[in-house]
């Protein structure tokens, strides 16, 4: 069974053209703006900074978008070798080789103008209320321990614009999202909807965004050195500063 699997991997490999040629590279990604996207300025800014460290590094990259659960899939099972991105968290070390660190986004909890955090550490200030997270996402190890220990209530949407949306009728309390994220959803989707919500800085979760290699497919440890390098490289530069600084002007948020 373990022959024919590898088989079956290898030819999906080739197929997929993840590996077709020396030098380049296929990675499969999803829409999260404005650090992932096809309309967005560079494909956003993670992907910028993941398409410029393996240059560095002598590879070219295809980005192949797909719904997240598949792209994360694609990896998993050694389809393709990555995964642009993921969060660097205990469940994903278990299912990932990771990458250095890319960029480190702050998760914030969004809450409805009639709710509010209790005074106290993560459980008891969630106490009481129906918090919003998205089905398949990497949530702060924390927050997954009080979920597994029933200690919160949940309830998962598809996606951030469906948990915001649920946040704005009322369906849950709070929503865990990244300050990014949740601004440009909120300017572009709902901006007379705005003075309804705010960001709570109780609780400030910083999440590490690295890229998630495959731990079956052959070429994917080789390509984890390759890109650590590249990404070296990069941070070292002025090229990266001036990314950094263009994300935070918005340089990255509107589709093209």
């Amino acid at each position: 069974m373990k022959i024919l699997f590898s088989l079956f991997v290898l030819v999906s490999v080739f197929l997929t053209g993840s590996l077709s040629e020396a030098g380049s590279v296929v990675i499969s990604t999803g829409e999260y703006p404005p650090y992932c996207g096809r309309c967005l300025p560079r494909q956003g800014f993670i992907n910028d900074v993941v398409l410029r460290s393996f240059n560095k590094a002598g590879f070219s990259v295809e980005f192949k978008y797909y719904p997240w659960a598949r792209s994360f899939k694609l990896v998993e099972t050694g389809v393709v070798p990555a995964v642009s991105y993921i969060y660097d968290t205990l469940k994903r070390r278990e299912q990932y080789f990771v990458s250095d660190v890319i960029a480190i986004e702050e998760m914030l909890f969004l809450l409805n103008e009639e709710s509010e955090l209790k005074k106290g550490g993560l459980k008891e200030a969630l106490k009481g209320l129906k918090i919003g997270l998205v089905q398949g996402y990497s949530h702060p190890d924390a927050l997954v321990e009080l979920i597994n220990d029933k200690s919160v209530k949940v309830e998962f949407a598809i996606d951030d614009l469906q948990n915001i949306a649920k946040l704005i009728k009322g369906r849950v309390n709070a929503i865990l999202i990244s300050k990014d994220l949740g601004k440009l959803i909120l300017d572009q989707e709902f901006p007379d909807r705005e003075v309804d919500v705010y960001f709570d800085r109780s609780f400030i979760f910083e999440q590490k965004a690295v890229l998630g290699f495959s731990r079956i497919n052959p070429g994917a440890h080789p390509l984890l050195t390759k890109f650590n390098e590249g990404l070296k490289v990069l941070k070292e530069s002025d090229e990266f500063d001036k990314m950094v600084m263009e994300l935070q002007d918005g340089g990255y948020s509107d589709c093209q």
